[in-house]
């Protein structure tokens, strides 16, 4: 597969989220939330910016309940996109390689956050456009 692409709906959060949405190695331990650490690159929601190995840059809109953060990934590229109510954002890493999972965060003080996983087929942004294929799951949605 030369592209992958995954979208979380937020469809319960408070005032200010903390919920990250992206794709980190086998190696990035559970806990640690996408992006903090090496190998591991997340969209958060709380400030709007791109994480990775512990920097940061602003990115895009911030993001929280009601809306749809999708990620997209392209092998041949190398590169990370990331969504917002079916609007591409640019695309921000690059030189990005390996075994990578789709990760979500969510910070654990803060109750009361519900997520939806969608790997597809259908999404709210326009795969169709980019070619993307989607992950096969079980279920097309996995509720965290």
């Amino acid at each position: 597969m030369s592209r992958f692409y995954f979208e979380i709906n937020i469809l319960q959060s408070p005032d200010s989220p903390v919920v990250g949405i992206g794709l980190s190695k086998e190696h990035v331990h559970p806990d640690d939330f996408v992006g903090w650490k090496e190998d591991s690159w997340g969209y958060h929601g709380d400030d709007g910016n791109f994480h990775t190995a512990g920097h940061h840059e602003p990115y895009g809109p911030y993001y929280g309940a009601g809306d749809v953060v999708g990620c997209g990934y392209d092998r041949q590229s190398q590169s990370i996109f990331f969504t917002v109510n079916g609007e591409k954002q640019r695309d921000v890493a690059t030189a990005v390689c390996g075994q990578l999972y789709p990760t979500v965060s969510i910070q654990r003080l803060v109750a009361d956050t519900h997520v939806v996983i969608n790997f597809g087929p259908y999404f709210q942004f326009d795969t169709a456009e980019l070619d993307l294929s989607s992950a096969s799951v079980s279920q097309d949605d996995a509720e965290l």
